[in-house]
């Protein structure tokens, strides 16, 4: 490799390039090169570096973090001392230049200042766009790979600061609120389909070699390094026992896990006295937050965990782009789009029944989260109340046969989110399939824009860096418009307003209650409440959180993705409301489209009489054009129907009159009662099938929004 490089490399382009990339400092190895250097250490660009600052960039590569300057500047100080006497004696300065930059005192960056370099401040993000070099997805104009490092380069971002402040803000509190939840009177495996009791699985008297559930007795003295703790359900644990912790472990305050009545891990050991208590580091939750404006593809802001630099959560795993969990019913509007595209519309009936399936020897039997099964119901109304079974329905019947209704939904994966399936059973229907945040923020933009595919990405352009003022920089690369219809425009926008019932009316109403602005999304929950998810858009921004622990344990019962993801999500779209309101506001109606006073209980245009009632989009050509036969007839008609007289009453109208578009007249001649031959649109049915729905009972408030998913 070394003849290679002397072959094609002169001495003083090999020195070059090494200089800009040798690692230079930090205990996060971020600072890799001079230009980098000079930043962190004197906050200046490598061009204005005076001669005694150079010779201890240099002078320090030996070992960077042991002659750092901010950690030894004695020893940083001498190492420019040996570089400068090494100059002197080569004949590159004078002994005047040497002992003038011998006397200077270094001139640091004030480290007290709340601006830190891009790469502390936003290591996600940083970590992504790096990762996208080192994979040689950044290319110049001959086609070849972009390295950072080399002759110095300048990355453009997509990165919105204010935008990625507030989504850091928002996922940090709504992990830290989780674990809060979790650790009060519970013990570590809180919500594992086991007893989950504190200390269920351990030993009744407390044994060295094992770890226990324990309950902090008193408060936390800060600047302690103890803390008492009392330990449920072992001989002789209500005692208050001392337990040691390390008191550099910033998520103890972050998550208030000391404070009394929170659960925490402690392990016992066994000391030259007797027995030592220890607290225990016990993972948290982690999670991801990724948004973009669906109409350019520009990420605006990525994070991609709890805390980056803690390494034993794993915190420079990027999740955003990296963890590839199951979505759960976030995946559901993908189904949904593409029942609406084979003709469905929002009032078309669906059987939310129970069903059996066998396949690979077991036996799947879909449930709803209430464990209720609804009969017939409207699309709307499965997709708001995220209904599993009528979704493993929808699915079936996508085609006559279940193989070729999924191969139809594989195709239009494929074709319209350009997302290859790799699921081909009907578990897919319920969000089996794993993918990244990123994807499914992707497959939301192409609603969101009306039926554009748009590539996401980071990175808008990469210039050389200049070495003087007479130089112009040349563009390396920079990021073109790469999007593409792959759904109509009024598909999309049906879509939308099915999305609209879930955060009005449905699973994610919290919305609606919150927001003002025009936001719709979908929540996701996997089995035993692994994952927890909120999928979701406004005109022209597309935001998902995704929850989970990293050993894919349960978040705890009924900790579903409206009570764990939406939290985040609001919090943080509230905030991108408040910075960049220009991608927010009212959705596009595009022609073709049309929106309709739907009755829930038969799919068709409501009556006065119709109890439960929705608007709903539709297609010109495809919406219902048959008044209500479940309600209205022989009922008391209002004005707007027969012209309502105070003297003497309103008039009796039969369904015939009410099902015509005008009377032309006030007076209506009654006609014989025929019995309609009804059929909903979507599956057929005869009339006899259905009766009319009697108007339910309100009951408390409390028994329908928390146990919604």
């Amino acid at each position: 490799m070394a003849l290679q490089i002397e072959r094609h490399y002169s001495k003083s382009e090999i020195l070059e390039i090494y200089l800009n990339q040798v690692f230079l400092g930090d205990r996060n190895g971020n600072i890799n090169g001079v230009a980098a250097a000079a930043q962190y250490y004197f906050g200046k660009p490598v061009s204005q570096l005076n001669l005694k600052e150079c010779a201890m960039l240099a002078g320090i590569l030996q070992r960077p973090n042991l002659w750092s300057p901010f950690v030894n500047p004695e020893g940083a100080q001498y190492r420019a001392t040996v570089a400068l006497q090494a100059m002197l004696s080569e004949g590159y300065i004078t002994e005047e230049e040497c002992r003038q930059a011998v006397e200077e005192p270094f001139k640091l960056r004030d480290r007290s200042e709340k601006r830190k370099p891009f790469v502390n401040t936003y290591p996600y993000f940083n970590a992504y766009v790096r990762r996208q070099f080192q994979r040689g997805e950044i290319l110049d104009p001959d086609g070849h790979p972009i390295v950072l490092g080399g002759t110095g380069v300048d990355v453009e971002t997509t990165l919105v600061s204010p935008l990625q402040d507030a989504a850091v803000s928002a996922l940090r509190h709504g992990i830290e609120e989780h674990e809060k939840r979790r650790r009060k009177q519970h013990g570590s495996r809180w919500g594992e389909p086991v007893n989950s009791a504190p200390n269920a699985q351990n030993p009744k008297q407390l044994l060295p070699g094992h770890v226990y559930d324990a309950f902090v007795a008193a408060p936390c003295v800060p600047g302690a390094t103890q803390v008492l703790v009392t330990f449920p359900r072992i001989e002789g644990g209500e005692l208050p026992r001392a337990a040691i912790f390390d008191a550099t472990e910033s998520w103890y305050d972050d998550f208030g896990v000391l404070e009394p009545e929170m659960c925490i891990a402690v392990s016992v050991e066994k000391g030259a006295s007797g027995l030592i208590y220890r607290v225990t580091r016990d993972n948290y939750v982690q999670g991801a937050l990724v948004a973009l404006q669906p109409s350019t593809g520009k990420i605006l802001a990525l994070v991609g965990g709890y805390d980056f630099d803690d390494e034993q959560n794993a915190g420079k795993f990027i999740r955003a782009t990296q963890a590839r969990r199951q979505p759960g019913s976030a995946f559901k509007p993908i189904l949904y789009a593409c029942a609406i595209t084979q003709g469905l519309t929002p009032a078309s009936f669906i059987e939310d029944r129970p069903q059996t399936f066998h396949f690979g020897g077991n036996s799947w039997t879909p449930e709803n989260f209430d464990g209720k099964y609804h009969g017939l119901v409207t699309m709307h109304e499965a997709l708001a109340e995220s209904m599993n079974a009528g979704s493993v329905w929808l699915l079936q019947h996508l085609r006559r046969s279940q193989t070729s209704a999924i191969l139809t939904l594989h195709r239009f994966c494929r074709q319209t989110l350009d997302m290859r399936l790799h699921k081909t059973d009907l578990t897919i229907a319920l969000g089996s399939e794993e993918m990244t945040p990123l994807e499914l923020a992707r497959a939301y933009g192409v609603f969101a824009t009306g039926g554009i595919l748009t590539e996401p990405y980071a990175v808008s352009k990469v210039v050389e860096q200049k070495r003087s003022d007479a130089q112009i920089s040349r563009t390396l690369y920079e990021q073109r418009w790469r999007g593409r219809r792959t759904l109509d425009p009024q598909s999309a926008r049906i879509m939308t307003g099915l999305l609209d019932g879930v955060t009005r009316y449905g699973t994610g109403a919290e919305v609606s209650k919150q927001i003002e602005t025009p936001l719709v999304g979908k929540t996701g929950t996997t089995d035993n409440c692994t994952n927890a998810w909120f999928a979701g858009y406004g005109r022209d921004f597309v935001c998902v959180v995704f929850v989970g622990f990293e050993s894919n344990r349960s978040l705890g019962y009924r900790m579903t993705g409206s009570r764990v993801a939406l939290p985040i999500w609001i919090e943080f779209m509230k905030r991108a409301i408040e910075i960049r309101p220009d991608l927010f506001g009212e959705f596009d109606m595009p022609e073709g489209v049309i929106e309709k006073d739907i009755c829930l209980d038969s799919g068709a245009l409501s009556t006065p009489y119709c109890t439960r009632v929705r608007k709903l989009l539709f297609r010109e050509n495809n919406a219902p054009s048959m008044a209500c036969p479940l309600h209205g007839r022989h009922q008391t008609a209002p004005s707007i129907f027969a012209g309502e007289s105070k003297k003497t009453g309103p008039e009796i109208i039969p369904f015939e009159a009410l099902s015509k578009s005008s009377t032309g007249s006030k007076e209506i001649t009654p006609t014989p009662v025929i019995e309609p031959t009804f059929k909903p649109p979507f599956p057929p049915r005869e009339m006899s099938s259905r009766t009319p729905t009697p108007v339910p009972t309100p009951g408390p408030q409390k028994q329908k929004p928390w146990w919604r998913f």
